[in-house]
């Protein structure tokens, strides 16, 4: 007997995948097909490789197999950047890598790119025009014009590695042009079109050289507002060259107001300026916009190219690596020495791999070539739950290899989740988003006292603050839920029936911002929650301990003494020490004698010591034990002290490339300071430590692999749509898996002037984009082992966007009547409540501060 040389296992939610692949291995050791250290396995968290090699152990000791457990410690089980360092370590003189080479920090690698970013000069054609190529300032980020030109280089550069880029293999950038080209449209002549449209503004500016606004009856804003901008334009396109390559112009002129009820324009501004529309409406056929779209393009690919190839020698230069290099490495050192790859299989006795819907194409290459070199492979994955795209996860990689191998693909059929009376709702409702890609499950979980499916509906749309006030309605279910004693759920450990406590609720929206709504409206009605929110570096213990290492670093920091002295770690009114300082030149407070006692300590200390020093000198830790919430205060400072090792065992080089020089306390602040700004560094930690009465909110992305007794799923009514500019993978084809990176494509969808163009392209991401919203939808409704409760917005139903909702009533058939609930033709009770416009009477919400909870203790300091 001989393990089969592929087994594709699709394996829907709460199917148990894990148990699988540990049966399989069992079973396969125990029948002496495998050698416990010659098993890889793959997967793509720390957490989740793990868990598989404890579970795996455990089957083995369950089989008796106590030297085959002990043997497991020789396997490849971890993640799949660990599997790539481990090859290129073992071969390390073949792939001409140090045999320890230092993984780069994420901060370090953000570092050495921004650097070699500076370095590029084909960005320059953007850089000098950024207005003209669409980027301005983002008021909701925050972020400069250079900011978001420099993050989509960093994207681009992020799908190049993807897709294993190198230096001898450039993008093909005619083809990523014709890509652009081929989906534009028709072109017209560009010059001829151009005269005809200044020719046009020429004449009406001619007959009325000044605005129309002064024509319009007082009190007609929007006329007034419209006919000055009007005329700002057309005196514009009488400027040189702006008519050559201002394409937003071009489209302001097609909307050009005319006569409109209350503000009518003479008769022969009608006429002259029905011909500037006419001649500006040429703007969808002419082929300066696509030659700008293939410009932008151009200096990003060229840019993305140029930042890797300096990223890559500077890491060379330094012997450094990062997480893509694991894989990309690996994968080169396979394919350039045969006799490695046959020594590594000799190795191997089965390779498999979790969660595969989440490999990108770089990872797909390096497995897929140890299962061409013979190496039995067991493949577990679910499309429904590929929901990791925005990582460079290629979901049509594992739909591929299933089409390709029916005959191997054993898809699992139970569900080990869901209460059967939920799990009969979830395959009523899964056929309509996946079709016949759907299987349907057989619910194995034990039954439960609670109803399976419950709505909360609003008929309409709040009239102001609506996150707020469909949060306020949610929260006052969750309350009825905790009070009511007669409800109970499963205890997942003990199996019995207890009583419902705050853990055993989840609730999911979509956004991070959203959920931040929520936790103020939830912790106003009295309820704790637990939420990864923005603010670790502004709150208030983290602000509180940097300005006392601000003192610490320099005594005659003024401010950062004031700070101390007149806030919870201080004793003196702020008029005291306003007084103080102004007579004596100096603040006086016990904590500055205490941070000055640290100060003339050893001056050896690093910066890890100074940090624990002060923080013990302050007994700043006994001082947030008595605050309201103290569990979150102490991780932020434990975060602080975890930020001050990290400092300290970062690569000197790829910090003084950052420009922080040296390892004093002050280099560290600095360090501190440029950190937090980056995507996710400025995260509050969450408390190690299980709080049973805390609510979990949580995005519907970061809820896939978790699951509670009770799900809130909120923010059904988000509009479904792609997102443009977009920068895509294509393939020509996926007939020969083995040479998949050499048939990936580049493919650019601009956002032009002309939302009839921009429509073409969008048109085409559209059905991507639903297609990603069902199986995150899928994912946020198979949460739940006992009851689900959904916001039911049915104002949303049947906008001009879809929505999830709108895939839950028209692909799903789900109409609510009130307790009434119809799927297709199965009718359904359900528990049913209304959410009103408005907030409730008596909740009263802080207007800004800090939604920590800590707004309540200490003093502040003004």
């Amino acid at each position: 007997m001989s393990l089969r040389d592929l087994t594709v296992v699709p394996a829907g939610a709460g199917s148990g995948k894990t148990y699988r692949i540990k049966e399989d291995l069992g079973t396969w050791v125990e029948q002496g097909l495998v050698a416990p250290e010659k098993i890889v396995a793959v997967t793509f968290t720390e957490a989740a490789a793990a868990e598989l090699r404890d579970r795996i152990r455990r089957r083995l000791l369950d089989l008796n197999r106590l030297e085959d457990a002990l043997l497991l410690d020789q396997a490849y089980i971890s993640t799949i950047h660990s599997f790539g360092l481990r090859i290129i370590t073992e071969f390390a003189f073949e792939s001409g890598q140090s045999p320890q080479p230092r993984l780069l920090t994420e901060d370090e690698q953000d570092i050495l790119i921004r650097q070699s970013l500076a370095r590029t000069e084909k960005a320059k054609p953007v850089l000098v025009d950024l207005g003209g190529y669409g980027y301005k300032y983002d008021f909701m980020s925050g972020k400069s014009a250079a900011d978001l030109f420099r993050d989509d280089i960093l994207d681009v550069v992020a799908l190049l590695r993807s897709i294993g880029w190198q230096p001898d293999k450039p993008c093909d950038m005619a083809q990523v042009k014709t890509w652009i080209a081929d989906h534009y449209g028709a072109l017209g002549d560009g010059k001829r079109v151009t005269q005809a449209l200044r020719k046009a503004v020429d004449q009406l500016l001619e007959a009325h050289p000044e605005t129309l606004a002064g024509r319009v009856a007082p009190g007609n804003n929007a006329a007034t507002k419209a006919f000055r901008q009007n005329y700002r334009d057309l005196r514009l396109a009488q400027v040189d060259g702006e008519l050559e390559r201002n394409w937003a112009l071009w489209q302001r002129l097609r909307d050009l107001r005319l006569s409109k009820r209350g503000a009518p324009v003479p008769e022969d501004y009608e006429a002259l300026g029905e011909a500037v529309i006419q001649a500006a409406d040429a703007l969808v056929t002419h082929p300066g916009p696509l030659a700008h779209a293939q410009a932008h393009i151009e200096a990003l690919l060229g840019a993305g190219e140029e930042v890797l190839t300096h990223y890559a020698r500077a890491k060379a230069q330094a012997g450094l690596v990062d997480y893509t290099d694991m894989i990309a490495l690996a994968d080169q050192l396979l394919q350039d020495h045969p006799e490695v790859l046959k020594a590594l299989v000799e190795r191997i006795d089965c390779l498999v791999v979790d969660e595969f819907q989440d490999t990108n194409p770089q990872q797909f290459s390096l497995l897929w070539r140890l299962r061409e070199a013979g190496v039995p492979t067991l493949v577990v994955g679910d499309l429904k739950q590929a929901i990791m795209g925005f990582q460079g996860a290629d979901p049509r990689l594992l739909d591929a290899l299933i089409e390709q191998n029916a005959e191997h693909t054993e898809p699992l059929t139970s569900n080990w989740r869901s209460q059967p009376a939920l799990m009969d709702i979830i395959n009523r409702i899964g056929p309509g988003l996946f079709g016949d890609a759907y299987g349907v499950l057989a619910p194995k979980a034990p039954p439960s006292a609670l109803s399976p499916l419950e709505f909360i509906e609003f008929p309409e749309r709040p009239k102001r603050d609506y996150h707020a006030v469909r949060a306020s309605w949610v929260g006052e279910r969750v309350l009825d839920i905790l009070d009511d004693d007669s409800l109970q759920v499963i205890d997942r450990r003990t199996g019995e029936p207890r009583g419902i406590e705050g853990r055993d609720i989840a609730i999911l929206c979509q956004t991070h911002k959203t959920l931040g709504q929520y936790a103020t409206v939830l912790r106003a009605q009295g309820l704790k929650v637990r939420l990864e929110e923005e603010g670790w570096y502004e709150s208030r213990p983290v602000q509180l301990a940097f300005h006392a290492l601000c003192y610490l670093a320099n005594p005659d920091d003024r401010h950062a003494a004031l700070y101390l002295a007149v806030t919870e770690l201080g004793t003196a009114s702020l008029q005291d020490a306003l007084r103080h300082l102004l007579e004596e030149g100096q603040v006086s407070d016990p904590a500055l004698v205490r941070l000055d006692a640290v100060r003339e300590g050893d001056p050896g200390r690093n910066v890890y010591t100074l940090v624990a020093d002060t923080l013990s000198a302050l007994g700043f830790y006994d001082v947030v034990a008595q605050w309201p919430d103290a569990t979150q205060a102490r991780a932020s400072l434990l975060r602080l002290q975890a930020e001050a090792e990290e400092f300290m065992n970062a690569n000197r080089d790829a910090r003084a490339a950052g420009g922080f020089h040296g390892e004093g306390l002050s280099s560290f602040l600095a360090w501190l300071a440029v950190k937090v700004e980056g995507k996710d560094k400025n995260r509050k930690p969450t408390p190690r430590v299980q709080d049973e009465d805390a609510i979990e909110l949580v995005t519907w992305h970061a809820s896939k692999g978790r699951e509670w007794p009770i799900v809130i799923v909120g923010e059904l009514e988000r509009k479904i749509e792609p997102h443009l500019p977009s920068l895509d993978l294509g393939y020509d084809s996926f007939a020969d898996l083995g040479r998949l990176l050499e048939h990936a494509r580049l493919e650019y969808s601009p956002e032009f002037a002309a939302p009839e163009v921009t429509e073409r392209f969008s048109a085409a991401l559209q059905s991507k984009a639903e297609l990603e919203a069902r199986r995150l939808l899928y994912v946020a409704l198979t949460r739940a082992r006992e009851k689900l409760i959904l916001e039911w917005p049915s104002y949303a139903i049947g906008g001009s966007k879809p929505t999830p909702i709108d895939l839950l009533t028209t692909e799903c058939h789900i109409a609510l009547n009130g307790h009434e609930l119809s799927i297709g033709d199965e009718t359904l009770e359900v528990g049913h409540s209304l959410g009103a416009q408005e907030l409730p009477m008596d909740l009263a919400l802080e207007a800004g501060g800090d939604a920590s909870g800590i707004s309540s203790i200490g003093r502040r300091a003004i």
